[in-house]
């Protein structure tokens, strides 16, 4: 019976990268057993460890640059929000950075200030305004108003403090979602939505 490979305590815990595996004894080779499992460009972590949403972060994050933090879906399920974060993981770093868009990874390039960043779960994200700032203005209305009314209603933002710095187009999307009364978006609200994103 072969020997059962030493695995190092501090490498069983999450994700680790190929330069941390040989910091604790272990080269490529090593991690090509069935112990290990890869999960991006050399970065790795133990098989048995289940492949949820934060390990695939957590993942992503022993690779960014200074200054890059998590946004849009992926920043706002970090604060709590039920939004798929994986699909793809989205990152803003500043310009010029050494990461690019690829395959289940977009990347986008951005100056962020340092009151625009925050750890959530242990990782860098876009703060919450900066999170759904970002989504409303990329969204179409219905999917604008949809995560603006979850961060509301989940205690997230406080509109009143915020609202009057953000581009007009966004303003409209939070304010016609508080002046719904319920989230259910009907014809009747469907129809207000439309009718004010023509003047934004």
């Amino acid at each position: 019976m072969g020997k059962v490979p030493a695995i190092p305590r501090a490498l069983s815990r999450g994700a680790f990268t190929l330069a941390d595996a040989r910091r604790h004894g272990l080269d490529r080779w090593n991690l090509q057993g069935l112990s290990w499992r890869r999960l991006g460009p050399q970065t790795y972590a133990l098989a048995r460890l289940d492949e949820t949403p934060l390990l695939k972060l957590e993942a992503a994050s022993r690779r960014l640059p200074p200054g890059a933090a998590f946004s849009g879906f992926t920043a706002a399920w970090l604060h709590g929000l039920e939004v798929e974060p994986c699909d793809p993981i989205e990152l803003t770093v500043p310009s010029p950075a050494g990461i690019s868009t690829r395959a289940g990874l977009v990347v986008r390039r951005r100056a962020l200030g340092k009151d625009e960043v925050v750890r959530r779960r242990g990782l860098p994200a876009t703060c919450m305004l900066r999170t759904i700032r970002d989504l409303c203005v990329r969204l179409s209305l219905t999917e604008a108003v949809a995560i603006a009314d979850m961060a509301l209603h989940a205690g997230k933002l406080d509109s009143r403090t915020w609202l009057p710095r953000w581009p007009p187009r966004t303003r409209v999307f939070v304010c016609c979602v508080e002046f719904s009364s319920t989230r259910n978006l009907g014809p009747s609200l469907q129809w207000k939505l439309d009718y004010a994103c023509c003047w934004c």
